[in-house]
């Protein structure tokens, strides 16, 4: 956008009126960015839009935590549009977007009777009247160090001297009444400047961004401070206000991070929204008596702000006016009947706070995060408490009020309270009003309540039939609900500490979500039959139950129901027809055994029950979800009582179950008999698990024809223990398989793609090799057979050392392509760990995956701290163990691998996601130098010997494309992208998924609002919280979490605001789903870790192409058009996206074709501001949190 451009678009919005934002966002806790970390705009960043006093209604859903604007009545809804202001948009023209003219002429006119001329850096303007507005001023560009207004000259033009980056003096004369708009926005030089007693008005913006501006002093002729007219004077010590003022615009002086005190006059009745706001050093505010009008979020982010005297004119204080600032204490005036929402949100140095006695109401987060408030006298005349008032604050007594009506969500939530009582007025409080309350022992209820009753400390209704809340701390682990209760509430026994066995009477119906959810002491449960219904997450990480029964007559076992429960088995009742999604993830389980009549497995049913070994199916099954046995890693054995044709015609199994099905077996599986004959011309005969003989074939010279395996009609695959599959195929009656052949196919997971015989299990193959001793040809082999394997119980030979018969067998073929030297694989964890649902457990699991199928040794190590020499240690730690092939996740090896690789050339290192600039960087600081972050500087191979190394990275732009473009197209229009620390990968994703949603919103013609920040890192952290609590608290309906673990933070958010959000790297629907709520997440950008660790440690084991791969850097991202599943890049095709009407399966496809085809190109250049890629949508860019 040109300067031109610019300033002709500032006139008309400063003659329309056009708001700046939409101000629900006034909780914005973290969100706007600290001024050290702001980037600097030029006039061209100068806003679209001029503030408004008074911002637009907006009417947040029900449950939203969306932060409404103030009324003036004791009411939390948002008030309407001040009718003075018009919300209209400049027309914008092509000849507008024309360049800037660059003048070369030393003088000219600037005003009808003003003329300007330049004398090597000095600017003079002279004459009489005012100088005109510029969209274009005639020295725009020139190197210009003073300016002199000569008198006569009675107006300074808006923009005249805007961009003057150099400007350092500025005179002014007494004839100046009027400093227009954006006159010295972003003087970057400009350290001081003397305002003429003369000048009555200083408009929007006249000094924004005058970093170098140190003091101000107001002349008493103006009486108001015009919105955000020294805003991001970041150097602004002094300003001494005017004795006449009387109102402080909004923004006024937002971001001056260095003025530590200011003193308003008497005159002062109105600061207006986010007037100080950001003013991180401001520690002093003496506030004049007669102020009668304190604007939202005024002394937001006053982070040093220690203590204030409120005036007494004021009867409410609005939204956010103190939130996040370092208040110790305060007194808040008689007069004072509401306290706004989010008043003092996370003030987490506010030690007492006293109430006055005309308060009604305290708004919905007022004093959430004061964790060192430790007590609070509410007053007699509260009327109402709203919801998270006083959510996870330290106050250890409460007295709850006569007056009180009604109390909100987690009102007190989170607090060190040891007893409360109802009292008889209160006729509303949220049964989650004392939810995580660690030491609540009893809560009591005054009998002339007509609403509520207390039975042994304990809340229900007054008809006792709903069991609302059992305090987290009641002594005792034994409890009895009585026979009266028909339901009980949500969360109603959630962090119940003491409790360990509880009866519930028949005659229950409903049981809430969360309702015994965090008992760690839980361990045992009855269900009864009455049940007909029960909520998510039951019993969710009660991690000492152990004995759960469920009463004949429940029909579905509730999502999530048992999320990382301690049970290790489960006997389910004949008439449990439904497992809903993640009923059993993360648990103990053992064993499962499904009866007749389950038909349906939700998604990630029974995911990482890394425990689970035997599972038996029904026949009645018909589905099962996405993902219902991922990660149960130790599942040896799959029963599935009908017949394999019946498997194949009636069970519809979604994708991620390769855990399942690789151990499949069905009522008509196969086992190889005991007792073969061993010699030359033998008959290998299979019988059927009850004893009838189905197909036979004869060894013959070393090799074994599978041809009459069942008359032809079936091929084998060999299992654990024996077991032979049987499947239907076509014809196989002339294939044989040679031995070193079937040896080399095995340890790839297959024969050969003739016959289709799959072999996933090497503990059969004593039947191959011991026929050959008669014969003499295989001596070697079975001398080393016997050192290298055991017999069982059963009889069945366990093959102990598979590598190394496998190389041996191939050695004196001839055959296979082997090497010297058994693969042995190392994965490396970049500083995670295999359980962060992302980069490092997506990583670990294809590499166990593969080995496993492979027959190879497989070990995972975890560096102890985070840094290079912790790397490099565990590299060499893995090394000395005897592995020579070493795979690392994540930009973090960079500088491990710099330093190992040329020590180790015998060993092969496959690194993900690391690039070239994550080389260099260490590579150019070991040899001295200072590395400038530009990549195409430098030459690779003089910093860093990569020859032993194989590097895939992926074009993250394109998913992160494709995860924002289906967001916008699913509807949403207020996103936000959170990314963990800006690493190259991170940046991609961020810049695809800006690109993505400005597609979208261009081809719908849709508003659509973006905020952008960086989090600084990728584990979890409560400021992370804080600040998506506030991002959905301003309307933000969707959140990209891309980075490492802080999805956990940001799921935490998105769970209160019942919000969504976008995953990243793996499809993260499960897992943050089971942090959130169900259908939190709408899709996740993923990148093909999984393929592309498998296809890499394929190329090198049995591809042969280590020589091909090595030192090369691999771009992944499309490789087909058509098949989604090819794509190293992409979004999940199954359930992991919230399809719709308005972005389908067909949608999604047709995307990926135009990407793959170039018709839709991707920016990838991270050298640019994710504002550039924002021409259709409204970027804010927040820099990084903290």
């Amino acid at each position: 956008m040109t300067k031109q451009f610019i300033c002709l678009l500032l006139s008309a919005i400063l003659l329309l009126g056009i708001l700046p934002m939409s101000p629900a966002a006034i909780a914005w806790a973290e969100e706007l960015p600290a001024v050290e970390e702001a980037v600097t705009p030029s006039v061209k960043d100068l806003p679209e839009t001029t503030p408004a006093e008074t911002p637009p209604a907006e009417e947040p859903p029900e449950g939203d935590t969306a932060i409404p604007l103030e009324n003036e009545t004791p009411t939390d809804e948002p008030p309407t549009e001040d009718p003075g202001e018009n919300n209209t948009s400049a027309e914008i023209t092509a000849e507008d977007e024309a360049e800037p003219l660059l003048y070369t002429a030393d003088s000219g006119k600037c005003g009808d009777n003003v003329r300007w001329s330049i004398s090597g850096t000095t600017l003079t303007i002279s004459g009489t009247g005012a100088m005109w507005d510029y969209t274009d001023s005639p020295w725009y560009g020139r190197d210009i160090t003073d300016v002199v207004v000569k008198s006569g000259v009675t107006s300074v033009g808006e923009c005249a001297f805007a961009d003057c980056w150099n400007l350092q003096r500025v005179s002014l004369p007494r004839s100046i009444t009027t400093i227009q708009y954006g006159a010295f926005y972003y003087c970057h030089s400009l350290q001081a400047i003397s305002i003429p007693s003369t000048v009555e008005r200083i408009g929007d913006r006249a000094f924004q961004y005058c970093g170098a501006l140190s003091s101000v002093s107001l002349p008493d002729s103006i009486t108001t401070v015009d919105p955000y007219a020294f805003s991001n004077c970041w150097n602004l010590r002094t300003v001494t206000m005017p004795k006449n003022l009387k109102t402080i615009g909004s923004g006024a002086f937002s971001y001056c991070n260095a003025l530590t005190s200011v003193s308003l006059p008497e005159s002062v009745t109105d600061i207006a929204y986010f007037a100080f706001g950001w003013c991180g050093r401001l520690s002093s505010v003496k506030m004049p008596e007669r102020l009668n009008n304190l604007g939202e979020a005024a002394f937001y982010n006053c982070y040093n702000l220690r203590s204030i005297d409120i005036p007494q004119g004021l009867t409410a204080l609005p939204v956010g006016v103190f939130q996040n600032s370092g208040l110790r204490s305060v007194t808040i005036p008689e007069g004072i009947t509401r306290i706004g929402r989010s008043a003092f949100f996370w003030c987490d140095s506010l030690t007492s706070c006293n109430l006055p006695d005309s308060l009604l109401s305290i708004g919905d987060y007022a004093f959430e995060g004061c964790y060192n408030l430790r007590g609070i006298k509410l007053p007699s005349s509260l009327q109402t408490v709203g919801n998270y008032s006083f959510d996870d604050t330290g106050i250890s007594s409460l007295t709850l009020p006569t007056s009180l009506r009604s109390v909100g969500a987690r009102a007190f939530s989170g607090t060190n309270i040891l007893s409360v009582t109802l009292p008889a007025n209160l006729t509303y409080c949220d049964n989650s009003a004392f939810f995580f309350c660690s030491n609540l022992e009893s809560i009591r209820v005054n009998s002339a309540n007509s609403a509520y009753t207390s039975v042994d400390s304990v809340l229900f209704n007054k008809a006792k039939t709903t069991l609302l809340l059992y305090p987290c701390a009641k002594s005792g682990s034994l409890y009895t609900i009585p026979s009266t209760v028909t339901s009980i509430a949500a969360g109603a026994f959630e962090t119940a500490s003491n409790l360990g066995r509880v009866t519930i009477p028949d005659g229950v119906e409903s049981i809430g979500e969360m309702a015994f959810a965090y008992c760690e002491n839980l361990a045992s449960v009855s269900i009864p039959k009455t049940v007909s219904s029960w909520g998510s997450y039951i019993f969710m990480e009660c991690y000492n139950l152990k004995q759960v029964t469920l009463a004949d007559g429940l029909t579905t076992i509730g999502a999530y129901a048992f999320l990382g429960s301690g049970i290790t088995t489960i006997d389910l009742p004949s008439s449990i027809r439904t497992i809903n999604d993640s009923a059993f993830l993360g648990t103990a389980l053992t064993s499962i055994t499904l009866p007749e009549g389950v038909t349906e497995l939700g998604e990630s049913a029974f995911a990482y029950c890394d425990s689970l070994a035997t599972v038996s199916l029904p026949q009645s099954l018909i589905y099962i979800g996405p993902e219902a046995f991922s990660g149960c890693y130790t599942l040896e054995t799959a029963n599935y009582a009908g017949t394999y044709q019946q498997w194949q015609d009636k069970v519809y199994v979604s994708s991620n179950n390769n855990y399942l099905t690789n151990v499949l077996q069905y009522a008509d599986s196969l086992r190889l008999s005991d007792d073969l004959t061993q010699m030359e011309g033998a008959t290998l005969t299979l019988w059927t698990t009850d004893g009838n003989p189905v197909g036979e074939s004869k060894i013959t010279h070393g090799r074994v024809s599978l041809a009459a395996i069942a008359n032809g009609n079936y091929s084998v695959t060999l299992l654990r223990k024996g077991y032979v599959s049987a499947a239907v195929m076509a014809a196989v009656a002339d294939n044989v398989i040679s031995l070193s052949e079937e040896l080399t196919m095995i340890r790839r997971g297959n024969v050969n793609g003739v016959n289709d015989v799959e072999i996933t299990d090497v503990q059969c193959l004593y039947e191959y090799l011991a026929t050959r001793v008669p014969t003499g040809m295989f001596q070697d082999d079975i001398v080393l057979l016997r050192q290298v394997s055991d017999v069982n119980e059963d009889g069945i030979l366990n093959i102990l050392d598979f590598e190394a018969l496998y190389q041996q067998v191939v050695a004196s073929s001839g055959g296979g392509g082997g090497s010297d030297e058994p693969y042995r694989i190392a994965m490396i964890t970049d500083y995670g760990d295999i359980t962060d649902q992302s980069f490092n457990q997506t990583t670990y699991e294809a590499c166990k995956e593969y080995c496993e199928a492979g027959g190879l040794e497989f070990k995972y190590f975890k560096p102890v701290g985070d840094n290079t020499a912790d790397r490099v240690a565990m590299i060499e730690s893995a090394i000395d163990e005897g592995f020579n092939i070493i795979v690392m996740p994540g930009y973090a090896f960079g500088g491990a691998i710099v330093e190992a690789a040329p020590k180790y050339k015998d060993v092969k290192f496959v690194a993900l996601d690391v690039s070239k600039g994550d080389y260099l960087e260490a590579g150019v600081g070991a040899a001295g130098e200072t590395y400038d972050y530009e990549p195409d500087n430098w030459d690779l191979a003089k910093y860093a010997d990569l020859s032993n190394v194989y590097t895939m990275i992926y074009q993250e732009e394109l998913c992160g494309y494709m995860a924002g473009y289906a967001t916008v197209k699913m509807g949403y229009t207020k996103l936000g992208y959170a990314g963990g620390m800006a690493v190259p990968a991170v940046i991609r994703y961020g810049y695809g998924f800006v690109q993505g949603a400005n597609a979208a919103a261009k081809e719908l013609g849709a508003t659509v609002e973006m905020k952008y920040i960086y989090t600084n890192t990728f584990s979890p952290d409560a400021s992370i919280t804080a600040a998506m609590d506030t991002w959905y608290a301003d309307g933000t309906q969707v959140v990209f979490a891309c980075g490492g673990g802080i999805y956990v933070s940001i799921a935490e958010a998105a769970k209160k605001a019942n919000a969504k959000i976008v995953g990243v790297d793996v499809d993260q629907a499960p897992i943050i789903d089971a942090l959130a709520n169900e259908d939190t997440t709408i899709t996740s950008a993923m990148k093909g870790l999984a393929s592309s660790t498998k296809a890499a440690l394929k190329g090198i084991i049995e591809d042969g192409k280590w020589d091909e791969l090595a030192g090369k850097i691999d771009n992944l991202g499309l490789v087909s058009g058509t098949d989604m599943d090819a794509n190293y890049v992409g979004i999940p095709t199954g359930d992991g996206t919230a399809w719709c009407d308005t972005f389908t399966t067909d949608d999604y496809a047709a995307l990926v074709a135009s990407l793959f085809d170039g018709t839709i190109v991707v920016d990838n250049d991270t050298k640019k501001a994710p504002a550039d890629f924002a021409t259709d949508i409204t970027l804010t860019d927040l820099g990084t949190l903290n």
